[in-house]
């Protein structure tokens, strides 16, 4: 079995990829906003009730950045996106029973399944990831077929630790 993929990597296809990523670590973004404001308040009453400024500007600034992480991750994710060499280019991939491989302008590279550190399956494609927050992003529009998008899925379950998100 060598099923072939093509892959855009450009911010409108990668950033089904984020979504989906956070949304595997989504505790983060329900936590953050809500720390925020509760660190923030904590600033505004400080200001109000001591002599240090230090701690009440700590908390302030504190309280802004875990009310604005998820926006102030999104922006490095596209960030990253647009730096990255492979920013605009076709990705075409093989993925076979063994291995991966993928060529693109001016790069080629194989992995083995047993590199993998794990996947996650969603409505939208396949994470693939090499690392805890390094990852291949196989939207479901890439493949050629459905039978395909399943067939890569149930391979990846079969060689990964692997789970679903829905």
């Amino acid at each position: 079995m060598s099923i072939p993929v093509s892959v855009l990597f450009d911010e409108s296809v990668m950033g089904g990829a984020q979504k989906w990523h956070w949304r595997k670590y989504g505790w983060l973004r329900w936590v953050s906003p809500p720390l925020g404001v509760l660190i923030f308040a904590m600033g505004v009453r400080a200001l109000t009730d001591s002599d240090t400024l230090v701690r009440d500007v700590v908390f302030l600034l504190s309280g802004t950045y875990f009310l604005l992480q998820p926006w102030i991750l999104e922006i490095q994710h596209r960030r990253s996106i647009r730096k990255s060499p492979y920013y605009g280019k076709t990705i075409s991939w093989q993925i076979e029973e063994h291995q991966i491989s993928a060529v693109t302008q001016g790069a080629a590279w194989t992995l083995t399944w047993d590199k993998i550190h794990d996947s996650v399956a969603t409505p939208e494609g396949l994470l693939i990831y090499l690392q805890k927050n390094t990852y291949y992003w196989f939207p479901k529009a890439a493949f050629r077929s459905e039978q395909e998008y399943e067939d890569v899925k149930r391979l990846i379950a079969s060689v990964t630790k692997h789970r679903e998100l829905k």
